[in-house]
């Protein structure tokens, strides 16, 4: 169980990078994480890691067309820039 919620961990923060979570939206979004549970390889843990990631999945598919759209735009910019 330790390896599963690890991965799952790892996952949340991939998302956290990918969809520019800052810390403090972080901590107040996802308070499970940043909080040590009393018993840290419980299903009940795995379970709230699971629906965090989730959460992040759904706001990173929702985010992606934004996303596109700023790294284009940052191209063009760069682009001129140069």
């Amino acid at each position: 169980m330790p390896r599963i919620i690890e991965h799952e961990r790892q996952q949340i923060i991939k998302l956290f990078e990918e969809t520019s979570c800052d810390l403090e939206s972080q901590q107040k979004q996802f308070p499970a994480f940043h909080t040590p549970p009393k018993d840290p390889n419980s299903e009940e843990h795995l379970a709230t890691l699971k629906t965090y990631t989730v959460r992040l999945q759904t706001r990173l598919e929702a985010l992606k067309p934004i996303l596109g759209r700023i790294e284009r735009r940052e191209a063009l910019v760069q682009e001129r820039a140069e």
